[in-house]
């Protein structure tokens, strides 16, 4: 994991990065199915956060969602295409 990812990562634990975005900390429906459908166990199993981008107004299309038991997807291009972190 690259350090800004690191970083941003323990913002978001901090609960201080980027909260001022609407979407920062919500829930992610993953209605497409790109990442394990685990909503079964839980229905708010993935939360979305804003991860901005650099060159960019506002928020930008980088996004983090996260899974109740860690797991830690990225995605650079608003959900088109995910990368697992950890």
């Amino acid at each position: 994991m690259t350090p800004e990812y690191s970083n941003a990562l323990e913002l978001i634990d901090q609960n201080s990065f980027y909260v001022n975005h609407r979407n920062h900390g919500t829930v992610y429906q993953n209605k497409s199915h790109d990442l394990p459908n685990l909503q079964y166990l839980y229905k708010s199993y993935y939360r979305e956060y804003v991860f901005p981008t650099p060159g960019i107004k506002g928020a930008g299309m980088q996004r983090f969602v996260i899974g109740r038991f860690g797991e830690v997807y990225y995605t650079p291009d608003h959900y088109k295409s995910f990368y697992r972190l950890r």
